[in-house]
């Protein structure tokens, strides 16, 4: 690892990385994961499953708001935690964290460039342009360019509203996402004020056999 440090590097899982801080990262979460004894490949959902709707559901709402490492991974995972601001985003009292990550996306130029049209919603008229918005550019038609695109967004608007644990949820998804092989330039690293507080605290979990542990957002 000590020579990892201003290079690219292969990681345990057979994915570059740059720079030395998201490797660690990397290697870490790894190492967490591979201490557990008959832990599957893919883990089952933290929160479960209901047939009730979320708005109905306080037990699942509180737990897909949480963020801790749990068997060498970060979980919820952050396509968990992103469906959970969809589904909740014609609640009157809809996450502050998912406001400004979602309305951020759409400043972006793949989102149509205007935060605007997120944030001047609220009820049903956002709930139903946020799902509108998710079926059209994550359709069986979505492009590799496209793809692309929206990752570099959704890196983008991590760096800007994360801190610690939810951008490293971030992080953790971007990286297995592979999208090196096709040529994607995404950014997966956390922000530059988050390197070494986030390294810090997936170390200290990862190598104590990633024991479950609430992060503070």
């Amino acid at each position: 690892l000590a020579q990892a440090r201003g290079k690219r590097v292969v990681v345990p899982d057979g994915m570059t990385c740059h720079p030395f801080e998201l490797c660690l990262i990397s290697v870490l979460l790894s190492l967490g994961a591979s201490q557990q004894t008959n832990q599957p490949k893919f883990l089952q959902s933290l929160c479960g499953l209901s047939k009730r709707e979320i708005e109905e559901d306080p037990t699942r709402r509180q737990c897909l708001r949480q963020c801790r490492i749990d068997e060498g991974r970060i979980r919820p995972t952050f396509d968990e935690w992103e469906r959970y601001c969809r589904d909740t985003a014609d609640s009157p009292e809809w996450d502050s964290e998912c406001e400004a990550f979602t309305c951020c996306t759409y400043g972006c130029e793949v989102y149509g460039g205007d935060r605007s049209r997120c944030s001047s919603l609220t009820g049903t008229a956002r709930h139903t342009l946020l799902v509108e918005t998710h079926a059209e550019l994550y359709g069986s038609t979505m492009t590799q360019e496209t793809r692309c695109e929206l990752q570099k967004c959704s890196a983008y608007c991590a760096r800007e509203v994360f801190d610690t644990c939810r951008e490293t949820s971030f992080t953790q998804k971007c990286l297995m996402g592979n999208f090196q092989l096709y040529g994607c330039d995404v950014d997966c690293s956390a922000a530059p004020r988050h390197h070494l507080d986030v390294t810090a605290a997936v170390a200290a979990v990862a190598l104590a056999g990633g024991a479950a542990g609430l992060l503070r957002l």
